[in-house]
């Protein structure tokens, strides 16, 4: 069995307020995938949320998943593996380079050439490695 729980922020704690369960075999069953279980969790908390941000994380950076919820409207925040392709409005591939101690931000880029995103990088004194998400608010916001 898989259990995703959602929740909310609550004083510096997690509030779960939903969640949906799904085994290999139902998935097998029902002839679906796992995606449509998040889609199906994240359309039912869509209310919920308004406009505060999906906050994910990079388990959820896939393509399919960016475009249903940039099609439900739903803001989000995901914090990316390594190795996710960025390009730019010209097509060219995004570096996604940047020093200790650095911030960077990078505005308008496409995840996987199809989803418009905004960037955010940063890296902590001793962080082993940058941390970056992506997000449909704004970059700072994010």
């Amino acid at each position: 069995m898989w259990l995703l729980i959602l929740a909310t922020p609550f004083h510096g704690r997690a509030i779960p307020c939903h969640f949906v369960s799904y085994s290999s075999k139902t998935i097998n069953d029902e002839a679906t995938s796992r995606n449509q279980h998040h889609f199906e969790a994240f359309a039912e908390v869509k209310e919920l949320l308004g406009d505060k941000p999906l906050v994910l994380d990079r388990e959820f950076s896939y393509l399919e998943l960016m475009e249903n919820l940039v099609f439900e409207k739903l803001n989000f925040v995901i914090r990316l593996k390594t190795g996710p392709k960025f390009t730019d409005q010209e097509g060219n591939l995004v570096a996604m380079s940047i020093r200790k101690g650095e911030t960077r931000v990078i505005n308008k880029v496409f995840y996987m050439g199809k989803v418009f995103v905004n960037l955010v990088g940063f890296w902590k004194e001793g962080f082993s490695k940058p941390l970056w998400v992506m997000t449909n608010l704004d970059a700072e916001q994010g």
